[in-house]
């Protein structure tokens, strides 16, 4: 199974050197949304939210396959 990096660029830079074995892409991505909205949660307990942070997705070959940012992670309504 392929191993994937989660690079968090938020409040501070994060960059992820375990990874996880995940199936594919689809699946980091799915990944990288959820752990966003755990950020985000964190950010709103703190006052804010900055909708253009974001977790980049990287192959173990560094190459970069995805980016979420938090604003594409959640639904913003009135």
């Amino acid at each position: 199974m392929p191993r994937f990096f989660f690079h968090v660029y938020n409040d501070e830079t994060c960059l992820d050197d375990e990874g996880q074995e995940l199936a594919d892409v689809e699946a980091a991505r799915a990944t990288a949304i959820k752990e966003a909205r755990v950020l985000i949660g964190e950010s709103v307990r703190n006052g804010h939210i900055v909708l253009s942070h974001h977790i980049a997705i990287a192959r173990q070959s560094g190459e970069l396959v995805g980016d979420i940012t938090f604003g594409e992670a959640v639904a913003i309504r009135p």
